[in-house]
């Protein structure tokens, strides 16, 4: 059994069985990624076909990713940002346009933080 995919074709939107399952991985909190080539275009989906719903412009810029998928026999991950949209990993001549960013293990996340400050304010309340 095969995963049921979107795939964008002559500006239509179908479901098409893939005979191997993409990879999908999911990070609720975010992977953090930061543009390291100035040609990255936003689409509507994960597809060259999708449409362009806009475009990042500035090498440096830090995102979040939710989601990355990689279709069978392909080189690149499709990546999913948090804000809305996806981009390819790379660009249209092969090179790379995303790099993720490792953080350290000592440095808490976004959502290790806020869980942390609002555990703080619930036992002033007490």
């Amino acid at each position: 059994l095969g995963e049921w995919v979107q795939v964008h074709r002559n500006c239509e939107l179908f479901l098409e069985e893939c005979s191997t399952a993409p990879r999908i991985e999911r990070n609720r909190d975010g992977f953090q990624y930061m543009v390291i080539r100035a040609e990255l275009n936003i689409h509507r989906g994960p597809s060259l076909r999708a449409n362009v719903i806009g475009e990042l412009m500035r090498e440096g810029e830090k995102l979040l990713v939710s989601e990355k998928v990689t279709a069978d026999g392909e080189e690149t991950d499709w990546l999913r940002l948090k804000s809305g949209g996806w981009v390819r990993g790379i660009g249209n001549d092969g090179h790379e346009v995303m790099q993720s960013i490792i953080v350290p293990t000592n440095e808490p996340n976004i959502a290790e933080h806020l869980v942390r400050k609002n555990l703080k304010k619930g036992s002033r309340v007490g």
